[in-house]
This record gives structure tokens, C-alpha cells and sequence, in this order.
């Protein structure tokens, strides 16, 4: 997501061919490097894509509150502090249907250098989604549309980053497994 010095985004080259080519041409500091801006970005892009999935968790409760008339964690016409509370419930009781990528670690920061050009952060960062009881049925259902596109391009983002990790990873233990490495500290 960061953008480079040479222009080139880092998750452009990260997801290029080259960057795991020849990986047994590469030394080692560069084999270290490419492993640690591969990380670097999927930790990106899963900081993103957990942002744009407490968002639809909101709207989607939102949505299910409007239909069944279920007030607890609709967030229509309350008060900071039944905001605060039903809020913690939505995001409680996060969705257990978001596939295996969940067994990876995703660190609790921010990144530090978040790119907020993109299209993703754009939907997260987007003010309005902040208040869904502000929206109309249609522009909330078009919110929810939004961002699950958004979040599914992240999450193929997110399993190519994993490919990429695990291939320079596996030349790493190659590596130090044959003793032409040392090991990592």
C-alpha cells in the first residue's frame, strides 16, 4: 500500500512475479527484505480490511435491526452512551464466517504508513458510514454492497500476500535448514 521512492507501490512489486523469481539468485539480507515488505503489506491490508469489516458489521446489524425491529444494537435514534453499548455488542459478536485467514496474526496497530489515496481506506474513512441510522434502507443496503466488495478484493489481496510470505519463507528454512542461512534472531 506505501508508495515507494521509484513510484511503484509496495504491494505492486510484492504481488509481481519478480519480487519471488530466482529467490535462490537473492542473497540473504535481500531474501530477509522481501519476506519483511511482503509482511509489511498484508499487515497493511489486514489492518484495512478489519476497519472496513467492524463498518459492515455496524451496517449489517443496522440492516437486521431495521428488519426485525430488534432496537438492542440498532444504533436509530440513541445516545452516545447506548451507542457505546450496542456498538460493543456488534463487534462482539463478530461474524465466524470469514474463512481460514483468520488463523494468521494481525497486529493491533496502525501501520505506519497507512496510504490513504487508496480505495479501501477511502470506503473505511468514509464519515457517513458513521451514522447508519442517517441512512435511507437503499443507501444503507448500497453501503453494505460497497464495502463487501471492497472487503472481498481485500481478503484475494490478502491470500495472494500469504503465497507470497509463504514461498519467501519457505526459501528462508531452505536456507537454514541446508546451513547456508543462519537462522533468524
Amino acid at each position: 500500500m506505501s508508495d515507494s521512492p521509484t513510484g511503484r507501490r509496495r504491494g505492486d512489486r510484492v504481488l509481481s512475479g519478480e519480487f519471488v523469481a530466482d529467490l535462490g539468485a537473492l542473497d540473504d539480507e535481500e531474501l530477509r527484505s522481501r519476506r519483511a515488505q511482503a509482511q509489511a503489506e498484508e499487515h497493511e491490508v489486514s489492518y484495512v480490511r478489519r476497519l472496513l469489516q467492524g463498518r459492515l458489521d455496524v451496517l449489517r446489524r443496522e440492516v437486521e435491526a431495521r428488519r426485525t425491529g430488534d432496537t438492542s444494537t440498532a444504533t436509530t435514534g440513541k445516545h452516545d452512551d447506548e451507542l457505546v453499548a450496542a456498538l460493543s455488542r456488534i463487534l462482539a459478536d463478530a461474524p465466524q464466517d470469514r474463512g481460514q485467514a483468520g488463523a494468521r496474526f494481525v497486529g493491533a496497530s496502525a501501520p505506519e504508513q497507512a496510504d490513504r489515496r487508496r480505495r479501501p481506506e477511502q470506503v473505511a474513512d468514509d464519515v457517513r458510514l458513521s451514522d447508519p441510522a442517517a441512512l435511507d434502507d437503499a443507501a444503507l443496503a448500497s453501503a453494505v454492497g460497497r464495502l463487501e466488495a471492497v472487503e472481498a478484493d481485500l481478503s484475494a489481496t490478502r491470500r495472494r500476500l500469504f503465497e507470497v510470505i509463504d514461498t519467501l519463507g519457505a526459501e528462508v528454512e531452505r536456507r537454514v535448514a541446508s546451513g547456508a542461512m543462519p537462522a533468524d534472531i
